[in-house]
């Protein structure tokens, strides 16, 4: 029985022997936890690439949004100023109106004396020998003031319409400043993230190359895993062959 018990102490010693490979089983376990610190950076990694290119296509999409945004801010303006223009010509249209408005009606009002008009003979209000409405022929007012109606209703529609294209613009104009912050909040983002990586990658002894980073992080996992694989299996088996000879 003895001999049979050496006989497997040095059996599992030799197999202990060529587990470790010539390594001492702190060694592995030392090799273990730095492969998954290393998994660690290198999930925390694809994160912040992750994170980046995320970022990127929200900024692409929002400066998409800008530029239509940015042109629709050109036209509502344009709109403004040319309805604005507009106001102002129906605005003296309408005193221009008012104006005759008022004078025909001062004109049908001295019926009385516009009938002891005579030709040759001069006005007793004005001393005109000139009188172009001493034959009947009165504008009427009734005409002017429907035209006066139709014109101040279209003032009316261009300064509503002003207010509404106000109102758009404004709308556009928030939504642009909204826009702009997000999109500096996402560039921040973008540097912070870079700038991580960078430190990570430090941490890993590696720099940044031209190569994509997205390979390369899916290189550096598998061989990652791989290692990491290996050497559980060698603590794993050590640690077990361990304790059996501790028994014999």
């Amino acid at each position: 029985d003895l001999q049979l018990m050496k006989e497997m102490f040095s059996g599992k010693e030799a197999e202990l022997k060529k587990t470790l490979d010539s390594r001492d089983l702190v060694s592995w376990r030392d090799e273990l936890t730095q492969i998954r610190e290393k998994e660690y950076l290198l999930e925390k990694l694809n994160e912040s690439v992750k994170l980046i290119k995320d970022s990127r296509e929200k900024l692409c999409k929002l400066n998409s949004r800008r530029s239509s945004l940015v042109s629709e801010e050109k036209d509502l303006q344009e709109q403004i100023s040319r309805k604005v223009v507009e106001s102002g010509s129906l605005e003296k249209e309408i005193k221009s109106l008012e104006t005759q408005l008022s004078l025909l009606n001062r004109i049908r009002d001295l019926e009385e004396a516009r009938c002891q008009l005579r030709d040759g003979e001069p006005c007793p209000l004005c001393g005109s020998m000139h009188h172009p409405y001493a034959q009947g022929n009165i504008p009427q007012p009734d005409q002017t003031r429907i035209m006066l109606d139709k014109v101040r209703d279209s003032f009316k529609s261009v300064n509503e319409e002003i207010s509404r294209i106000r109102i758009t613009l404004a709308e556009r104009q928030k939504e642009l400043e909204h826009i702009d912050a997000e999109c500096s909040e996402l560039n921040e983002k973008i540097v912070n993230e870079n700038a991580g990586i960078d430190e990570k990658l430090s941490g890993l002894s590696l720099q940044r190359s031209e190569d994509d980073i997205t390979e390369t992080l899916e290189r550096l996992r598998k061989e990652n895993e791989t290692g990491k694989s290996r050497a559980s299996n060698v603590v794993n088996t050590a640690e077990k062959l361990e304790k059996e000879i501790e028994k014999l």
